[in-house]
């Protein structure tokens, strides 16, 4: 269910990486590697605001560090 509610979330307001993000980190919780790490490459890979640029270069790390 919480997977969901950050999907919807995230649709609702596309412009708010923080949102991918927690998505991500939730779903790394629950054991589901394969659909975090798309999220974490969309994030790093996406255009964001420059509040979201910490986030952003966290999720590059994290995609790095786990190939």
């Amino acid at each position: 269910l919480a997977d969901r509610a950050y999907a919807l979330a995230f649709e609702a307001e596309p412009t708010n990486a923080q949102i991918l993000w927690d998505r991500a980190q939730a779903l790394l919780q629950t054991g589901r590697t394969d659909n975090a790490e798309k999220l974490f490459r969309q994030l790093g890979e996406g255009d964001w605001q420059p509040r979201f640029d910490g986030l952003k270069s966290q999720a590059k790390e994290h995609v790095e560090d786990t190939q």
